[in-house]
């Protein structure tokens, strides 16, 4: 709503008639996802229905149509790119170094991280179980905790199990991160850094099946480390 409001004061000032179709394009321009554009049209259609008594009013937003964006996937990682990123990440954000293990080692979505608690932790076991109230898709992953990651993951051990292992304070904490803050970190040092806009958090995954593939794991165990249905 508010980026509608600053882009229909503008078109106001120069005094154009504002035209949702126009809208549609400036968003476009902005770069901002097919998914984006839909759910932002979702809202605008919505609040023109309440504010219009008894829709005496065609709403401008209804039948607009989306086009289609071909999606781009994030970047890996190459092994020269980890050799500067990973000690400016332990010297700089602990906790951001302690969030690309597990995306590296275990493949969740960085929005995923956020609802991480230390209950999800079997730490007997060496595994992580993750049910679909946190997860994208609808399922339960029970992901097995790599050798080269145990160490890392026993510094949680004594935490209270109802505390997030990201949470606000940098630590595992009983307040939860906001939505984006690892992300918006992790590009704030790559665009220092000048890496290619594919370049985010989220290449850690890539990077880290990436490396599992060359050293010889099987696809299928990294499509069920992943969590994916199937192997496309």
């Amino acid at each position: 709503l508010r980026g509608f409001a600053e882009w229909y004061r503008k078109e106001k000032q120069l005094n154009k008639q504002a035209v949702a179709g126009d809208y549609i394009r400036h968003m476009f321009v902005l770069g901002l996802h097919k998914n984006t554009i839909r759910n932002r049209l979702l809202v605008l259609r919505g609040l023109v229905n309440e504010l219009i008594p008894h829709k005496q009013t065609i709403n401008p937003f209804v039948g607009i149509k989306v086009k289609k964006t071909k999606a781009q996937s994030k970047l890996p990682f190459h092994k020269n790119q980890l050799a500067e990123l990973i000690p400016i990440l332990q010297s700089e954000d602990l906790q951001l170094r302690d969030a690309v293990d597990f995306l590296y080692y275990l493949y969740f979505r960085p929005k995923e991280l956020r609802e991480l608690k230390i209950s999800h932790i079997m730490f007997d076991a060496m595994k992580l179980i993750a049910s679909d109230d946190i997860l994208k898709d609808d399922d339960n992953y029970l992901k097995s905790i790599p050798v080269a990651m145990q160490p890392h993951i026993l510094k949680y051990k004594d935490y209270p199990t109802n505390y997030y292992i990201f949470s606000s304070t940098g630590t595992p904490g009983a307040k939860q991160l906001s939505r984006d803050n690892l992300s918006k970190r992790m590009t704030a040092i790559l665009r220092r850094l000048n890496y290619h806009p594919r370049y985010t958090l989220y290449s850690f995954v890539h990077t880290g099946m990436m490396m599992a593939e060359s050293a010889g794991i099987p696809h299928k165990q990294l499509q069920l480390q992943k969590g994916h249905s199937d192997l496309k």
